[in-house]
């Protein structure tokens, strides 16, 4: 198992300004921010407020809509437009209604889901033409898509089962045209339309930790959260799906229960929003460098998808907005070291969501604080962007790639690369030019060649590229494969210490943590202890028919598809 020391920065801590603004509807519940059609922030829904909220920083304004059903505790939206007009969709989990909104008419459209359980996450398909709206239910193990029709307003409802190796249901998901993925339970899924099936990768089995949520970097990679509601919990993750390898990194926090992750446009580094509904230390973290970590194989497997469609008809209401202008108050926030991460204190907040704008501004959700806010880093530092973190090269060839630094908050300085204890074989070196100068405000590159000798062990391995200014340093790694240089060897890939992960995964060990976050609030509610009533009566709303597959199935393990192998 490659498995690298979590540290790798000698940075003095960085510092950001923290600015919160104060939703205006008491105790709302604020969460489920999504960035508007120009990427700023952002829209976002009132959980026990059950209110649709948009809130602009440059004014400090908030517009705030009542949704129509009461107590439906919206949960999640995504934000589209059509013909020019912005229109939101969300998700109501207590009423298990599906919403559609059009601020310029203040039209709400509901669609009441009539099995597979309550809608959590959204997203919408983009597809020319067309509205394809996306949604999990994890209480019910299903996914469902609306073709939304404007014409009628009447939507089709296409609901599926998701496949035993899911793991029993998912969370998040980012739809995209043609495809859909989800952070199931146990792995990591895809959707194709064309074929109709389901790809699913093995996560890591790290105890009850489930998946969480997913994000994409500008390489196409995936990002996600993987971990656990429980203040003593060290079982919480962050990973990167690099074609069948997962790279992860120990969120070093004990009981961090790490919720969305957003990745920064300008440096591609990923950002989490670390609950920590009990233990009470919540946690905005960034992590800085990509250097080490855990590799792991993952081999996918398929399955067909059998969706069932039924006709839905709307709802129609209508709301007026109440418009509110707050004041803001900005501090000062210093990182800590948390390993590779970068962490910035939020106390018993409970930060929910996290997301980066197009200026590299990081907005999170305060739940528990009844706010919205921004961080903005104050340091000056850079940051590395490769053009590709997955290479593969043959026996005796070479490549040059380049990495990129990037000027954060007025960074300006000399940039040396390096790349210390590469594999056995593997020879790298920088050039053109060395050292690199990153201008303020702007970015620089140099060449990374990569050149492997003959006869060298074929296989995967992780390559770590450091870079330094002798005051602040940052790491990356690349994940390179060596082939056989001729297409006719027979010779066997080795896997230098990998994983290799189960298919299929004890599902009454997922299903128990999932009941025990409901209890507790670490996936659907997440608030503290004075909310605990509101939690109760929504572990009693559930259907009877979301309590028997639970109890059903809790006792019961699925057959593991492959024993966990230590492979040197």
């Amino acid at each position: 198992m490659l498995q690298g020391v979590q540290g790798g920065s000698s940075n003095a801590a960085p510092a950001a300004s923290l600015t919160e603004w104060v939703v205006p509807t008491t105790q709302s519940g604020p969460w489920g921010l999504a960035l508007d059609q120009m990427g700023s922030c952002c829209w976002f829904v009132e959980y026990y407020g059950s209110k649709l909220a948009h809130f602009d920083s440059t004014t400090g304004s908030f517009q705030e809509w009542t949704i129509p059903t009461a107590s439906s505790n919206p949960y999640s939206i995504a934000v589209t437009s059509v013909a020019g007009n912005t229109v939101v969709w969300g998700t109501e989990f207590a009423s298990s209604k599906v919403f559609q909104f059009s601020p310029t008419n203040g039209t709400f459209r509901e669609y009441s889901l009539p099995t597979g359980g309550p809608a959590a996450y959204i997203s919408i398909e983009p597809q020319p033409g067309s509205t394809r709206v996306w949604f999990t239910q994890p209480t019910g193990n299903s996914n469902g898509e609306f073709v939304y029709d404007p014409a009628s307003g009447n939507v089709t409802l296409y609901e599926d089962k998701f496949p035993a190796p899911v793991g029993g249901g998912a969370y998040d998901l980012h739809a995209f045209s043609g495809y859909v993925w989800f952070a199931g339970f146990s792995s990591i899924v895809r959707w194709d339309r064309a074929s109709g099936e389901y790809t699913i990768w093995p996560l890591p089995v790290h105890g009850s930790a489930v998946g969480r949520f997913l994000a994409f970097d500008s390489l196409g990679q995936l990002w996600y959260t993987q971990g656990v509601a429980n203040q003593s919990s060290t079982n919480n993750f962050v990973g990167v799906l690099h074609s069948n390898t997962i790279q992860e990194w120990r969120i070093p926090q004990t009981g961090s229960n790490p919720r969305r992750i957003a990745i920064n446009p300008l440096t591609q580094q990923p950002w989490v929003a670390e609950q920590s509904s009990l233990a009470g230390n919540g946690t905005l973290a960034n992590l800085q460098n990509f250097g080490n970590g855990t590799l792991f194989q993952s081999s996918p497997v398929s399955a067909p998808s059998a969706a069932t469609a039924t006709i839905l008809a709307p709802t129609i209401s209508n709301a007026s907005a109440s418009i509110h202008t707050v004041t803001s108050t900005t501090s000062s926030v210093i990182a800590s070291g948390e390993g590779p991460f970068a962490g910035y204190g939020l106390g018993a907040t409970l930060p929910s969501d996290v997301l980066v704008d197009s200026s590299g501004n990081v907005w999170v959700s305060e739940p528990a604080a009844n706010k919205i806010a921004r961080v903005a880093p104050s340091s000056p530092d850079y940051a590395l962007s490769p053009t590709t973190s997955y290479i593969t090269l043959a026996e005796g060839s070479s490549i040059s790639i380049p990495v990129t630094a990037v000027s954060l908050s007025g960074y300006a300085g000399d940039v040396t690369y390096t790349a210390p204890s590469p594999p056995a074989g593997v020879t790298i070196s920088a050039t053109n030019p060395i050292p690199v100068h990153v201008p303020s405000a702007g970015n620089a590159s140099s060449n990374l060649s990569i050149a492997i000798a003959p006869k060298t062990p074929l296989g995967v391995d992780l390559i770590t590229i450091e870079a330094s200014d002798g005051t602040n340093s940052h790491s990356i790694s690349l994940i390179l494969t060596v082939i056989n240089s001729t297409t006719t060897s027979t010779q066997p890939l080795e896997t230098r210490c990998f994983v290799a992960l189960p298919l299929l995964l004890p599902q009454s060990t997922l299903l128990l943590g999932l009941l025990i976050d409901v209890l507790i609030g670490g996936f659907y509610i997440g608030l503290p202890s004075q909310y605990f009533s509101r939690r109760v009566r929504l572990i009693g709303g559930l259907s009877r028919k979301s309590w028997l597959i639970i109890l059903l199935l809790a006792p019961s393990l699925l057959s593991v598809g492959s024993a966990l192998l230590l492979i040197c």
